[in-house]
């Protein structure tokens, strides 16, 4: 693990917390749509305006013979001054957007790093009960478990919904090696916070694609009104992915032997 890309006081995962972060990135990206959507309304009327002026100034008893020149010298003028008012426009909004896009990047980087450090169930389930002295308990307690007791415990957590009690079974669980686990530490971990796993998760693929959308709608403006096919085929397919309803992760039974547990 690279401790370098982890930032000291990432602290633990909260799901309301991640839900708020998430919710944050997303208003944000509304708000973010309107002030783009008020920049490219401005840039369109000041278009207008010059296209008027510049249309204006062209003789009515032109040559036809000249009419495709002076269209393409007006189209022209009309472009120019519209790139420079368009330039003058994005210099003068560039710190208003730029913080709107920092602030949701904020909330998305924070949601990415606590996937970072609880990237599954178990790390999840470890990660939540680190400050109950209980675990320590019985993690002693269950040191030098046998199957039949380990068994027995592991029973007991799901029957009480003990997460400090079912994060020692998968301590012990996880020091009998690949060969001699009664189960999947995985699976069983996802019985006790499998859902807040999957909603952190869900939260950090909504404030990235916030975030995403937010850069694509400000580089369309930069662009001049031209749209990204590439990002918007990404932003689409993240989206998808962030609404997507998680996976049925019930696989307990199956992944528990039966004989193991008699």
């Amino acid at each position: 693990m690279d401790l370098d890309t982890i930032s000291v006081g990432t602290g633990l995962p909260d799901p309301q917390a991640a839900e708020a972060m998430a919710a944050k990135a997303e208003s944000l990206v509304n708000s973010f749509r309107a002030t783009i959507d008020n920049l490219s309304s401005a840039v369109d009327t000041a278009r207008a305006k010059f296209e008027s002026q510049h249309s204006s100034i062209v003789p009515p008893d032109v040559p036809k013979s000249q009419v495709q020149g002076i269209l393409g010298a007006v189209r022209a003028a009309v472009d120019r001054d519209t790139r420079a008012y368009t330039a003058d426009l994005l210099r003068a909004t560039e710190d208003n957007r730029v913080d709107q896009l920092r602030q949701a990047k904020a909330q998305a980087d924070a949601l990415a790093a606590l996937v970072y450090v609880y990237p599954t169930p178990t790390a999840y389930l470890s990660g939540t009960t680190v400050a109950d002295p209980r675990r320590a308990q019985f993690v002693a307690a269950l040191a030098h478990a046998g199957p039949a007791e380990l068994s027995t415990y592991a029973r007991q957590a799901l029957a009480t919904n003990d997460r400090a009690l079912a994060a020692a079974v998968v301590s012990r669980n996880d020091s009998l090696g690949e060969k001699g686990r009664l189960f999947s530490s995985l699976d069983f971990a996802r019985k006790f916070v499998g859902d807040e796993h999957d909603a952190l998760s869900k939260a950090t693929e909504r404030a990235a694609t916030a975030v995403q959308a937010m850069v694509l709608a400000n580089r369309k403006l930069e662009r001049g009104g031209r749209s990204d096919p590439i990002g918007r085929i990404a932003l689409g397919l993240s989206q998808h992915a962030a609404s997507e309803k998680p996976a049925d992760t019930d696989k307990i039974a199956a992944a528990m032997p039966s004989r193991r547990w008699k």
